[in-house]
């Protein structure tokens, strides 16, 4: 957790921001949007990650990767919205699973792994989303789809 304000407010701001604008409105994610704006936001990130290290420009830096963190959880947090149940078919049990998640990464965290997840926290979410994606909104579902989507076929 960053000690300055600035470096983890505004992230958690677009996080729960992303969860209020997919759950209280709906019909708002299209899919056929993100088929494009996800690998805008992978291709940012990595830029950005990339060239941390020889620009050095945390105005440029942050930007980008805010940005990118936004499609990101509006992409997962859409998903989620979009496959709620109805009230009455398990909906106990649809809100459990991400507190169910919630405690694991608690747990995680309280056990010291923090230190070996801080610098791979991005770059796994961000391999996670590629494979939820590609299940989810490129309907991958076996090995030959992946490597013809792979040689743009």
């Amino acid at each position: 957790m960053a000690a300055i304000p600035f470096l983890w407010v505004l992230p958690l701001t677009l996080y729960l921001l992303s969860f209020v604008i997919c759950f209280g409105w709906d019909g708002w994610y299209r899919t056929a949007i993100f088929r494009w704006l996800l690998p805008a936001a992978w291709i940012g990130i990595g830029w950005r990650i990339g060239l941390s290290r020889t620009t050095g420009d945390l105005r440029a830096d942050m930007a980008v990767l805010l940005i990118a963190l936004f499609i990101l959880c509006l992409f997962c947090h859409g998903e989620l919205a979009r496959i709620k149940p109805a009230p009455r078919q398990r909906l106990a049990f649809f809100y459990l699973m991400p507190l169910r998640a919630a405690r694991w990464e608690g747990f995680c965290r309280n056990r010291r792994s923090s230190a070996v997840f801080s610098y791979l926290e991005l770059p796994i979410a961000v391999v996670a989303t590629m494979f939820l994606s590609l299940v989810l909104i490129y309907r991958v579902a076996s090995r030959g789809q992946l490597i013809r989507l792979g040689l743009w076929r």
